[in-house]
């Protein structure tokens, strides 16, 4: 191995998933079922509740995305259920791996695995002399989606920002808004090649 990459590589850090990865989804809508793992939230903010509303929000969020495009999703009950009946706990980064997400697609007998960390959220109160004071809300976002049929990934470590601006008058609404802005950014280049189908009347 080059010297100079085994140096970088050190100074990085190994990572679950080393490298970042994106191909196609090689299945068509309606012919394929995704589950949506809950990914933990590692938000600097302390307030608890808002953090896991936030990890929720996104999950829901990944679902809808591919819900609109076709694609059947399974229920968030079905997917928590085979995650505990794994012994699995995404809460922890060793565990963000290839492998856990194709053992969840394999107990779940689906095509794709998706998975969402939220990284950061965060929200300011804005001062306009138009609109008055209002809020917006950031959120960072790492996306995974693997195919569990083929034991292959299609999407690993995807980063993305999302920014909700005027809108709602609450904190809390900005950040949930930006963290929904920040998943459908992450999966945007992979969702290009699917239409929008149907409306889960969640998707604003």
């Amino acid at each position: 191995m080059n010297m100079s990459l085994l140096i970088t590589i050190l100074l990085l850090g190994f990572r679950p998933f080393m490298v970042q990865e994106k191909v196609a989804i090689p299945y068509k809508p309606g012919e394929a079922t995704i589950a949506v793992v809950l990914g933990p939230n590692l938000s600097t903010d302390k307030w608890k509740e808002l953090k896991v509303k936030e990890a929720l929000k996104a999950q829901e969020a990944t679902g809808i995305l591919f819900a609109q495009r076709g694609f059947k999703v399974v229920s968030k009950d079905q997917v928590d259920t085979a995650v505990k009946k794994l012994g699995l706990d995404m809460a922890l980064e060793e565990q963000w791996t290839k492998a856990n997400l194709y053992k969840v697609g394999k107990e779940l007998n689906v095509e794709m695995v998706a998975f969402v960390v939220i990284k950061e959220t965060r929200q300011k109160e804005v001062s306009n002399i138009l609109l008055g004071n209002y809020y917006e809300g950031e959120a960072e976002v790492e996306a995974w989606l693997v195919d569990a049929k083929a034991e292959t990934p299609i999407l690993i470590d995807e980063a993305a920002r999302g920014i909700a601006k005027r809108g709602a008058r609450g904190a809390s609404t900005r950040r949930f808004a930006a963290v929904t802005f920040a998943v459908s950014k992450a999966f945007e280049d992979l969702l290009k090649p699917f239409p929008k189908v149907k409306s889960t009347g969640k998707d604003k």
